[in-house]
């Protein structure tokens, strides 16, 4: 998690991967561009942070392959929880056909594996939930 504290404007982002050097890599963009960012290994980790939050994040990063409770899973999970399900989705995946999977997942958008940093924060901008 970032040491940055939450305030009422803060851009808050959770990653939900389970290579801990890209989940790093991830984070140390988003932070250096202003994000507020949460971080979990996996699906159970990730619902566990959220459903204790008392600053939810406005936007996920989620991977698909993941132990214990894979994207799916916690997709599924996410939607079930009423305070959680709207919070907006996006797929970072590295196999499969993710433009499909995205749209049965209900997802904002998706990213494929491997990508630029700037392609990162390019996608994270396009699928910000508005404000109004």
């Amino acid at each position: 998690m970032a040491d940055v504290p939450p305030s009422t404007d803060a851009k808050r982002v959770m990653i939900v991967d389970d290579d801990d050097d890209l989940r790093e890599t991830i984070s140390d963009v988003l932070t250096s561009h202003g994000y507020v960012v949460s971080e979990a290994g996996d699906g159970a980790t990730a619902m566990a942070v959220l459903q204790k939050s008392a600053s939810l994040p406005q936007l996920i990063l989620l991977d698909l392959v993941l132990p214990d409770c894979d994207g799916f899973e916690f997709r599924t999970r996410q939607l079930a929880e009423r305070s959680l399900a709207a919070i907006p989705v996006v797929v970072l995946s590295g196999s499969g056909d993710i433009a499909a999977i995205s749209a049965v997942l209900r997802v904002k958008g998706y990213l494929q594996k491997p990508f630029e940093p700037r392609t990162l924060l390019a996608a994270v901008e396009r699928h910000w939930p508005s404000t109004g």
